[in-house]
């Protein structure tokens, strides 16, 4: 039984009803689009709208944003014009994208995945509103609490680690 070919053309565009293996798409292609696709929904633009401003179609910015399909450098330097950000900011953590949990924190790319969703972009716009600090601790140590009763999705069923949330002294009055 002879192996199928893999082609290294395009990412992911090879499909097997034309016989050829599907390749998956490189980490880094990955990992730029998913900040794409993150600083998209931080910005609430649509996917149609950047499509038009790329002069793609909108097929063609969820390809990229799974990274299905590499993105061309002047066509991610037009995206970030249009998104706002330098380059640089797509490719930040892109060298160590699924970070260990040796050091008691998530992964980056679980949190990439988590800013790029659209509960994420709300619930980090409305946490921003919350002016008072002890509210603010308030509510994150309750997330932390809430998120330590559940086993993590990847089977994990570990605790969650400390916050390391400190209260805040009371000011002294004056």
């Amino acid at each position: 039984m002879s192996e199928q070919p893999v082609f290294a053309g395009s990412q992911g565009d090879a499909t097997a009803s034309r016989g050829r293996t599907r390749t998956p798409p490189h980490p880094v292609d990955e990992h730029v689009g998913h900040r794409i696709q993150a600083r998209r929904k931080q910005l609430g633009m649509s996917q149609n709208r950047l499509a038009e401003a790329l002069g793609v179609t909108f097929q063609q910015v969820q390809k990229y944003e799974r990274g299905s399909n590499r993105i061309s450098a002047s066509r991610l330097q037009h995206a970030a014009d249009i998104l706002g950000v330098p380059v640089s900011h797509f490719f930040d953590r892109a060298d160590d994208p699924a970070q260990s949990h040796d050091n008691g924190q998530e992964p980056l790319s679980e949190i990439d995945h988590f800013l790029a969703s659209d509960e994420g972009v709300a619930l980090a716009q409305a946490f921003c509103r919350i002016r008072d600090p002890a509210m603010r601790r308030s509510i994150a140590e309750f997330v932390v609490n809430v998120a330590g009763a559940h086993p993590r999705p990847n089977g994990d069923e570990s605790q969650a680690p400390e916050s390391g949330l400190q209260a805040e002294e009371p000011a002294a009055a004056d």
